[in-house]
């Protein structure tokens, strides 16, 4: 009956709320003040460049990771799923092109279920931005970037659902996936 249909949501809903909550509470405790915390990988051999763009995006409330090299952001970004990663085309040990193409492999092999969101800066132009995409890079800005540009993207990028698992003994997105296929279903059935 429609009554029963309207407990059922109801009692759904009462479970993903309670959900939220938790996961608010976990978050917390953790030290992070957002729901979702919005993590991103600044990459440049330039300490200049590394201290100039952090501070920018952590001044826009994000959480920020540096490395100087693509090696150093490889090993990171298969540790880490960051939201996006600004990286420098030209740098020594590995240029960020080797270093996005290497990364797409990696994902393709573990199968991971979200792909790393790439944005490379560099002062070339031509042929480069057409070998960028061959690699795998999302986006593409141009040196010295405009912190407002790169704002845009990070804003632009949102997270996804299944980013909630990555909290501590979370299976957020599982839990509310499954509270809200239970409501809809059951709501059908009666």
């Amino acid at each position: 009956s429609g009554e029963d249909a309207a407990a059922i949501r109801e009692e759904a809903l009462w479970r993903i709320l309670t959900l939220l909550r938790q996961l608010r509470y976990a978050l917390m405790k953790r030290g992070d003040d957002g729901w979702i915390v919005r993590r991103m990988l600044v990459v440049d051999d330039s300490a200049v460049e590394r201290r100039m763009l952090s501070a920018a995006l952590e001044r826009a409330s994000y959480t920020v990771d540096v490395a100087s090299n693509g090696a150093d952001a490889l090993a990171r970004m298969q540790e880490q799923l960051y939201d996006i990663v600004f990286m420098d085309v030209q740098m020594p040990v590995m240029d960020g092109l080797t270093s996005t193409s290497m990364l797409r492999r990696w994902e393709a092999h573990v199968e991971r279920d979200q792909r790393q969101r790439v944005c490379v800066l560099t002062s070339c132009e031509g042929s480069l931005l057409s070998e960028a995409r061959n690699n795998g890079v999302d986006y593409f800005e141009h040196k010295p970037p405009k912190i407002r540009s790169l704002l845009q993207i990070a804003r632009n990028h949102r997270p996804g659902l299944m980013e909630l698992d990555e909290f501590e003994g979370s299976r957020a997105a599982e839990h509310i996936a499954r509270a809200c296929g239970m409501a809809c279903g059951r709501a059908q059935h009666t």
